[in-house]
């Protein structure tokens, strides 16, 4: 049987969905550019998660797409993601 993206992802954070703060020391070295997105239509609880990540990630960057809900529309994506990859 092959596993969908979102089995993967449900496998990796299923530990981390438990209201409970992400351990800060367990990402530092990951040093990769992220960039946590949120729609600021989103639950609160999504939008602190996304602040929260970005906050522990060593090389995060954090926005927030006013107006928009999780399902953030593209056209409200896209400016937000040339910043990032722009740098």
């Amino acid at each position: 049987m092959m596993k969908t993206t979102t089995s993967n992802d449900g496998t990796i954070v299923y530990n981390y969905q438990k209201g409970q703060p992400l351990p800060p020391g367990r990402w530092a070295s990951a040093a990769m550019p992220t960039l946590a997105v949120v729609g600021g239509k989103s639950p609160d609880w999504m939008r602190y998660a996304m602040s929260e990540l970005a906050g522990i990630l060593p090389n995060a960057k954090h926005r927030t797409v006013e107006g928009q809900t999780h399902i953030v529309k593209p056209e409200a994506l896209a400016p937000v993601l040339v910043e990032f990859f722009e740098g």
